[in-house]
């Protein structure tokens, strides 16, 4: 709909409004139809359910001491990732241990300075711990990056290229 407003905008010389079409097409990636199509092309067993919003809560983010995802090696046995969630990642972690996100944590977040680093369970520890078992599953290939949510038009699979693994 939106990019033929922007071609009929375009026609008419209105070059800032057919941008803005365009803008506004190109925030509508897919739709549920072409993500449930493709889902089934990837795997026709499936039965995909499609969310519009998903909320994650964690209300200590496992600095209270006891860490269930850890105590049961979960991020271990995590074997396929979307590549820009992992490059993503990267980027934070390196900004929660260079300390960089310390101040937003602390005032932002809330955390306390020892809930921040210092402790064996603190955000710095555990993205530490985050970041080695992250890299060292990519860097010996068990960690594929295959869970990516880009089709074509036609709803076949578009695979993306890899992050590099630092």
């Amino acid at each position: 709909k939106f990019l033929k407003l922007a071609k009929e905008a375009s026609d008419k010389g209105n070059a800032r409004q057919a941008a803005s079409y365009r803008g506004q097409a190109e925030l509508i990636k897919m739709t549920e139809p072409i993500v449930i199509r493709a889902l089934k092309k990837l795997d026709p067993s499936a039965k995909p359910i499609v969310t519009k919003v998903m909320i994650l809560k964690d209300n200590d983010a496992g600095i209270s001491g006891r860490n269930p995802m850890r105590q049961h090696s979960a991020l271990e046995q995590v074997r396929h990732m979307n590549p820009e969630t992992y490059a993503r990642f990267l980027m934070l972690a390196d900004a929660i241990i260079s300390g960089r996100f310390k101040t937003f944590a602390t005032d932002t977040l809330m955390f306390r300075a020892r809930d921040y680093e210092g402790t064996q369970s603190s955000l710095k520890e555990n993205t530490i711990h985050a970041l080695k078992v992250l890299k060292t599953a990519c860097k010996n290939g068990s960690l594929k990056f295959d869970l990516t949510m880009k089709f074509d038009s036609r709803g076949e699979h578009v695979a993306e290229a890899p992050p590099a693994c630092e």
